[in-house]
């Protein structure tokens, strides 16, 4: 599988997809050899699938189908998708394998537009 990335920019409140790179550590640099703060970015990796529209799905896109609106997640080094809304302090999610659901579409990601995770 690919391993591609994207960035949140924390301070900006932009999304990037490219003028970056990541260091054997872990960390990120922009291509302009700046070097953020860890606590700045938020890091999101590519899934290897795509939606029905042909966008590639990454951790924290809200995606949706028929039956609900979804999170992308990672757990346990598998991408999943969990049911929303969910009460992260209440209930257990609703968790399904991400590549058993090939209908679903990219709605928006939970830092551009956080309402996302309250859509039903």
């Amino acid at each position: 599988m690919e391993h591609k990335y994207r960035v949140w920019d924390i301070p900006e409140q932009k999304m990037y997809y490219e003028g970056f790179y990541i260091c054997p550590d872990g960390s990120l640099v922009w291509r302009n050899d700046a070097k953020p703060e860890p606590d700045t970015y938020i890091l999101m990796q590519y899934t290897g699938l795509k939606d029905k529209n042909g966008k590639e799905i990454y951790k924290g896109d809200v995606v949706k189908d028929i039956d609900g609106v979804w999170l992308v997640e990672q757990r346990n080094y598998k991408w999943v998708v969990i049911m929303l809304p969910w009460d992260r302090e209440t209930e257990p999610p609703d968790i399904y394998d991400l590549c058993d659901m090939g209908y679903l579409e990219i709605i928006g990601d939970i830092h551009s537009k956080p309402e996302l995770l309250e859509q039903k």
